[in-house]
């Protein structure tokens, strides 16, 4: 196994530069983070608000254990609590992980996790609660049912809460019956401005929210899931380009994109855990080719963040590692790792850490560095930091 505890350093040299940009609020702490617009703003969501530090200082107070990192994601999250009080009876509130109910209740539910402190957990609860009879608009996991499905999954996993299950499953049966299905498989729908297309990917697509249904079938003995699973993988390889390569839907004219939310990393992603829920050598086989064309591209979009880079892209390899045992893929993820160490820059004032693009340094965790240090306290920690915007891994379900 490969010395990975160089990763540690990092993980909290992007923490202690995180933690010394929060800014004092009334209510808590905040950080100025960039919108994926290249907004400066003060946010609370997942994506690009001050959630992600929350998360990323959480993690390092469990691995640690250094109370500095919790005290302040916990003035973090409750400068979060204060600023999304009022949207948990809003009547169009969002019920999304990335931008809504869900993220901020993932959020509380990580810092649960890390301190085991019950105030995070009864914020969790409300905003289960929030999430009872909503109508889910949309499907992807950034802004859709299968994102808060994703949430309310492991709420259930980490508190036995029946009623959050309860949620989860109408979360899936609502894709189930969303689903478009012919003789090449099961898809899903992604509704932009410009039109209706048939999405492919993760993060808009039908990889993404068949690794919800893939992971509730570990909780429900519905038949459609696992078919649902396996015809959603058979679409997405039919979809495949020589590569393998793959584009947000057929037909788009835009280049093939090699990152998690359009492509191989996360269309690997989706087969990998998919092949850990359900045990079927096409979902390997899909994994491991998405992981092949991931790894061959390296770093193809010249940055380390979550969403378009390094970071998001070797956390298949991570997910490989763990559910197929072959350090061969440990190994290429600290190699990716080691890739994305070189963009910490420093500067006259101070050392930074670049995010998503030149002149990126948010601390945000989808395109800043929250999530890149994140994902270098993975490859410290592989065995028991896991990815903390999805369900909890399925070696748990023994446990």
């Amino acid at each position: 196994m490969p010395d990975t505890e160089r990763f540690l350093d990092l993980a909290i040299d992007v923490g202690r530069l995180i933690s010394a940009a929060a800014e004092p609020d009334v209510a808590g702490s905040r950080w100025r983070t960039r919108t994926y617009f290249g907004e400066d703003a003060y946010g609370t969501d997942v994506f690009a608000g001050s959630a992600g530090p929350v998360i990323l200082l959480a993690s390092l107070f469990a691995a640690t254990k250094e109370t500095r990192y919790r005290d302040v994601a916990e003035s973090g999250a409750l400068w979060i609590e204060a600023q999304t009080r009022r949207a948990l009876t809003a009547p169009d509130r969002d019920p999304g992980l990335f931008f809504g109910v869900a993220g901020d209740g993932m959020t509380f539910l990580h810092l649960y996790e890390c301190t085991g402190r019950e105030r995070w957990l009864n914020l969790v609860r409300t905003r289960v609660k929030a999430l009872r009879g909503i109508a889910h608009k949309e499907e992807d996991p950034l802004e859709g049912a299968s994102g808060t499905g994703t949430f309310l999954l492991r709420v259930h996993q980490v508190t036995g809460d029946a009623g959050a299950l309860d949620l989860a499953v109408a979360a899936g049966e609502h894709l189930l019956q969303r689903a478009c299905i012919d003789d090449g498989g099961w898809y899903w729908p992604w509704r932009r401005r410009s039109g209706t297309f048939d999405g492919i990917g993760f993060a808009h697509g039908t990889a993404g929210i068949a690794c919800f249904l893939a992971e509730l079938s570990r909780y429900s003995n519905d038949p459609r899931l696992p078919e649902a699973v396996l015809g959603a993988a058979r679409w997405v390889d039919a979809q495949a380009e020589p590569g393998p390569a793959w584009r947000r839907w057929p037909g788009d004219e835009r280049p093939v994109s090699v990152q998690w939310c359009h492509g191989a990393p996360g269309i690997g992603l989706f087969a990998v855990r998919a092949l850990a829920a359900l045990g079927n050598d096409e979902l390997e086989d899909l994994a491991l080719r998405a992981a092949e064309a991931t790894y061959t591209a390296g770093d193809v979009r010249a940055n380390p963040s979550q969403c378009h880079g390094l970071a998001g892209n070797a956390e298949l390899f991570l997910e490989l590692r763990r559910v197929l045992g072959d350090d061969l893929w440990l190994e290429r993820a600290v190699e990716f790792g080691d890739a994305a160490a070189a963009y910490r820059e420093e500067r006259p004032d101070g050392a930074l850490w670049r995010g998503d693009e030149p002149g990126n340094y948010s601390p945000d965790f989808m395109l800043g560095s929250s999530g890149l240090g994140h994902f270098f306290l993975r490859l410290a920690r592989p065995d028991t930091v896991d990815m903390p915007l999805m369900a909890a891994p399925a070696r748990d379900d023994a446990e």
